[in-house]
C-alpha cells in the first residue's frame, strides 16, 4: 500500500449518523489490532452510499493500478487499446500517490 493512508481492507458499514469506512488491522509497530475509520459520509440516501462503496474499494483499487503498472507487457504484444488502459492506471496512480 502507499505510505501515508490507513492500511488494511475498507469496507463501507452505515450507522445512523452516515456512511463510515471502517478497517481493522494489526498495527506493524505496536502489534495492537486496530480499528480506524478513515472517512464519513453524512447519511442522505444513495450518491452517498455509491460513494462510501467507492471510497471502501480505493484499498483495492490502489493495488490493481500497482498491479498493471507492474506487469506492463512487451510492446509488440500489447493491443492499442491497452496502451491507454495502461496509461490511465499510470496517471491514476500518480494521483493517488500525490505525484500529479
Amino acid at each position: 500500500m502507499s505510505e501515508g493512508h490507513t492500511p488494511g481492507k475498507w469496507e463501507a458499514v452505515l450507522y445512523p449518523s452516515g456512511w463510515n469506512i471502517r478497517t481493522v488491522y494489526v498495527d506493524s509497530a505496536s502489534g495492537m489490532r486496530t480499528t480506524a475509520w478513515p472517512a464519513t459520509i453524512d447519511c442522505g440516501g444513495q450518491p452517498n452510499e455509491a460513494n462510501a462503496r467507492l471510497i471502501s474499494a480505493a484499498p483495492d483499487m490502489l493495488e490493481a493500478l500497482k498491479e498493471i503498472v507492474r506487469t506492463e507487457v512487451v510492446e509488440y504484444l500489447v493491443h492499442p487499446e491497452q496502451f491507454d488502459a495502461i496509461n490511465m492506471a499510470r496517471a491514476a496512480l500518480a494521483k493517488a500517490e500525490g505525484r500529479d
